[in-house]
């Protein structure tokens, strides 16, 4: 069963303090079983209006009040939070929760940033010393992917029964070869791509692209 999260969470979601309240574990019937303390570092940044990168597509800017906070981080934040306490939050420790809000929801805070800096680009490639190669960008959104998934096994996630996909860049038990990113950043997008024998005709080779399980039609 999952654990209900009380309105205090919901009142202190995004402010400058861990304690989110106490969330509700239900039994096999939809009673309280029993209780448990919820903790979370999940401070919103603020919205930059016409200065962020992606405010040019920004549903939360198209009224005449600007938010205070950045909602599409808010919504980020969120969803990933009900995915994790509506699976398995009952299934996880009090310590394994704390470490949760307090080490993981910062990663994907953190990620949701990149992925806005990311979707504001006009341009997946940058020149450096004349030459043509994927942003760095692609790499922060790589790493901070690989964290949260190592962060999960870490905390001890990979124990518990789980079947489903956890939020972030891939499955939970890690992509078969190269993610998205890794791809992006290896300059290997293409239509197609040499073959590394001198003498033979390139190649045509079409890439299966894993998607993220946070894709862009999540954050909204």
């Amino acid at each position: 069963m999952p654990v209900v999260i009380q309105q205090t969470y919901q009142l202190t979601f995004g402010k400058m303090n861990i304690s989110r309240g106490t969330g509700i574990i239900l039994d096999e019937f939809d009673e309280q079983k029993s209780k448990i303390k919820l903790y979370s570092w999940d401070v919103l940044p603020l919205c930059q209006s016409d200065r962020c990168p992606a405010s040019n597509f920004c549903q939360y800017l198209t009224g005449k009040s600007i938010p205070d906070r950045c909602l599409v981080i808010q919504k980020y934040i969120k969803h990933t939070v009900d995915v994790i306490f509506g699976n398995i939050g009952e299934k996880m420790t009090e310590a394994q929760l704390f470490r949760v809000g307090t080490s993981l929801i910062p990663l994907y805070r953190n990620l949701a940033r990149l992925k806005i800096e990311e979707a504001g680009m006009l341009s997946p490639m940058e020149t450096v010393k004349g030459r043509s190669t994927p942003s760095n960008i692609y790499r922060e959104i790589r790493e901070h992917i690989k964290a949260i998934d190592s962060l999960w096994k870490s905390i001890g996630i990979e124990m518990i029964d789980m079947k489903f996909n956890l939020p972030g860049g891939d499955v939970f038990d890690g992509a078969e070869g190269d993610s998205y990113y890794d791809q992006l950043e290896k300059g290997v997008l293409e239509d197609s791509i040499k073959d590394a024998t001198p003498g033979k005709k390139k190649k045509k080779k079409r890439l299966k692209i894993r998607r993220s399980v946070f894709n862009r039609e999540a954050l909204n």
